[in-house]
This record gives structure tokens, sequence and C-alpha cells, in this order.
């Protein structure tokens, strides 16, 4: 299974966390925007490359779950922060130490996001990239969605 701690979502869910229950005055919105805008360029990526159903389905459901969820949580909560700039700011240092925590971990962000590209694209047998979440989701999910997603793939065929 893969460390959770080469997976920015991670932090960004910790940072969420932190904020909410006001160990930190730093909001992470900013940083779920940031995070949005990767989605949606994975996703695109995805589809271009011909995703099975379920793997796509698996990556918009985790991701608005650990992305989208925060996010508009952020959104609706957070009134006008007149400390935006601090906030962006926090944003960039962040993410600035998780390349530097990659960085001394001896990898790459390249290396780690493209093997979860490469999860999400071909299920890799013996090969195991997932995280938590995406293996919880697999054990919750991969039966009942497969079955829907195989039903609408038959249905689209005719």
């Amino acid at each position: 299974m893969a460390r959770i701690d080469f997976y920015i979502s991670y932090w960004a869910m910790t940072w969420f966390l932190l904020y909410i229950f006001g160990w930190t005055s730093y909001n992470p919105f900013f940083f779920f925007l940031l995070g949005l805008v990767v989605i949606a360029v994975f996703i695109v990526y995805f589809v271009i490359k011909g995703i099975q159903t379920y793997q796509l389905v698996k990556y918009v459901v985790i991701n608005a779950l650990i992305k989208l969820l925060p996010f508009l949580y952020l959104l609706r909560n957070t009134p006008y922060n007149k400390h935006a700039f601090r906030d962006i700011q926090a944003t960039l240092v962040i993410v600035f130490l998780y390349f530097v925590w990659i960085y001394l971990n001896k990898t790459s962000v390249y290396r780690i996001y493209g093997n979860m590209a490469s999860e999400y694209l071909q299920e890799k047998k013996g090969q195991d990239f997932r995280t938590p979440v995406s293996k919880l989701f697999d054990t919750l999910f991969k039966h009942s969605i497969s079955s829907l997603c195989g039903v609408y793939s038959k249905y689209r065929q005719h």
C-alpha cells in the first residue's frame, strides 16, 4: 500500500481538520481550490486515455470526499477572510514542504502520481499502489459499482 504521507491530499485533509477544530487559524481554502484544479486535469486526462468506468467513478467519488466536500464546507462556513493573503502564503509553504518531504524520501511527485494514474488506467494485478481510502472504496463498493458499470456498458452498446 502506498504511503499516505506521499499524497498531498492527506496533507490537505490534515490541515482541514486542524483548521475546523481550531488548532490553526490558517484557512486551507486555497489549498483545496488548487486541488480541485488538479482533479479536473486528471479527470480530463483519464477520459482521454479511456479509463474504465469503475475506475473513473472511484476517482471522482474519492476526490469528492477528500477535496470537494471540505472545499464546499470552507466556502459555505468561512466568511470573507481578510487574511486571505496569509492563507495563500501558508498554502505555498505547505506545498513547498511537501516537495521537500518527497525529495528527502528519495522519490518524486512524478513517480508517486504516475503510479496513481497507472492504477486508475489499468488495474495492475499484484502491484498495490492504493492508498487507504482507495482500498476501503474497493472493499466496500467494487462489486456493486462494477455491476452497475457493466449494465451501463451493455446498455450503451445497444
